[in-house]
Formats: C-alpha cells, structure tokens, sequence
C-alpha cells in the first residue's frame, strides 16, 4: 500500500504594507508641487503635510483625522481616494473601518425646505413680539392717568410781533380830548336849553320878539387840525405825543375809524399796514407805499 504524499503548502508571504504618505510625496513631486500648495489646498499647515508624507500618523490628531486627510491628498493630486484609505489601514493595522467621515471641505448644508422653514419661522416669532409689544403699549396708555387740560381763552387773538416792542397786557381806554369837547357842549346845550324854557314859562309870549335861536349842533373836530384812520381788518395801533404820552392804544376791528385832535407832531406804531385803508394828518393823506405792507410800521407824523 503506497502512500501518497501531499506536496506541503507554502507558507503565505505577510502582506507588505506601504506608507500612503510616499505614494502622495511622489505623486506631489511628479506633479511640481510643494508642500505650501498642498497645504493651502488641504487647508492644513505645512508641518502636518511633512507628517503624512512621512507616515508619522502618531503626530496628527487620531486616525480618522488622519484617514480623511489621506482621503482629501488623494483627491487633490487626482488619485483614488479608496485605495489610498486601504494603504492607511493596512500600515496603521486598523481590521474593523472607522464610521466613514465627510472629507475636508465638504461640509453639509441644510436642505433649502429647511432654510426656507427657518427663514418663516423667524418672521413669524419677530411679528408676534411686535403685537405683543404694541398690545403691553396700548394697555399701558389706557391706565395711564389723563393729562390735564389747560384751560383756553373764549377768543384767541392773533399775536402781532412788533419788532422787539411788548405790548401792554391790558390796555385802559383813553378818552380822546375831541370827545371830551363834545360831551362838554351838549352838557352846556342841555343847561341853555333848561333856561330857556324858563324864560318863556314866565314872561308872556309875544308874536313880535324874535324867536330865540337854538344854539348850534357842536360838531366832532374836523380833521383838518388832528388825525383820521380807517381801518379795513384787524390791527393794533398806538397814538402817542413825542414826549411819550400815550394818546391812543387799542386793537381797530374792520370797519373802524379813528379821529384825534392834536395839533403837534404824532407817533404812530401800526400793528399791520395792510389793515389801514386810509390814514389823513392835518387834513393831508399820509402815503404808507413806503412802509412794509406786511409788518410792522413806525411813523411820526407833522414833523
């Protein structure tokens, strides 16, 4: 009975490894790279890219950093990125493969539903604290205690600057002497009149004496010898003697008239010029063409 031998099996060879990092150094030198251009593109400082070049993996921050910077290499110099991954775990003696991680530069952005969702959801939160702060106002506002009014005059009267002057608060009116004149001669036709009734009550009337004559009507004083004005719109006027007396001072209505008897020069100070329709010193028109038609005018009068 022969027996058969069987050839004896040889021995596997360990499988080599190779440093990844040299096939990267020499691909870079095939290309006319330096290490600054390597490190620019992968985003790393140069002493990093020496330490894959150099297998030194100990020196770099783990080995799934280090898988990833092997992976980003291989795609900047156009190699194949899966290969090269295997050459790391057979050098690095890694048997069960790390959670595969996204390469360098590649980052994940949200989708644009999400963006967009994002985007909604903030304006509505901005809007909604808007109303909340509009609404805490208006409550806010309608406890609050209300302001007090201050009382206003019946009748407003426009103010009339004039120009640095201040006009008396209240004026006290001031009887003009033409008007004093007046009332004096009727006072003293009404006690001739008396009189004269008397007479006739005593004596016996006769067809022969002559009729007594009735004194005449005492007119106002012309204004030949003082000052007139007519007034078509609201103004104030002030009248007064050189020496400072006041003759006159009050706010003229529309319509108005005024006449002063004085015989000596005159101070006017006219509130608007446009107000006065009319203006006659001593019997002679007065010519306000001069004068500013919107403001205030100064005029002194028989001098």
């Amino acid at each position: 009975m022969s027996v058969e031998h069987l050839p004896d099996e040889e021995p596997q060879a360990p499988a080599i490894t190779v440093n990844p990092g040299e096939i990267l150094r020499a691909e870079r030198e095939a290309q006319n790279l330096s290490i600054a251009q390597v490190a620019e593109g992968l985003r790393l400082s140069r002493r990093m890219v020496e330490h894959l070049e150099a297998g030194e993996f100990d020196r770099l921050p783990g080995d799934t950093f280090s898988r990833g910077y092997v992976r980003a290499y291989a795609r900047l110099l156009l190699l194949d990125p899966a290969r090269l991954v295997q050459e790391f775990d057979r050098f690095r003696g890694i048997k069960t493969r790390e959670r595969q991680v996204s390469g360098i530069g590649r980052v994940q952005h949200p989708p644009r539903a999400t963006r967009q969702l994002m985007r909604w959801s903030s304006i509505v939160i901005v809007l909604v604290l808007l109303v909340l702060a509009l609404l805490w106002w208006q409550e806010k506002r309608n406890l609050a205690p209300p302001a007090p009014v201050s009382e206003l005059p019946e009748r407003l009267i426009e103010e009339v600057q004039v120009d640095a002057m201040t006009l008396p608060e209240a004026v006290s009116p001031v009887r003009s002497p033409a008007i004093e004149l007046l009332e004096r001669d009727a006072a003293g036709q009404a006690a001739s009149n008396s009189a004269d009734a008397e007479v006739l009550a005593t004596e016996p009337a006769s067809d022969a004496e002559p009729a007594i004559n009735a004194p005449a009507e005492v007119e106002p004083v012309a204004a030949a010898n003082g000052l007139r004005m007519r007034f078509r719109d609201s103004c104030w006027l002030q009248v007064s003697a050189p020496g400072g007396q006041v003759l006159h001072s009050a706010l003229m209505q529309a319509g108005q008239s005024l006449e002063l008897a004085h015989s000596g020069p005159l101070d006017l100070v006219i509130g608007a010029v446009n107000a006065v329709e009319s203006i006659e010193f001593q019997g002679q028109p007065v010519d306000l063409s001069a004068t500013s038609q919107s403001g205030v005018a100064r005029l002194r009068l028989g001098q």
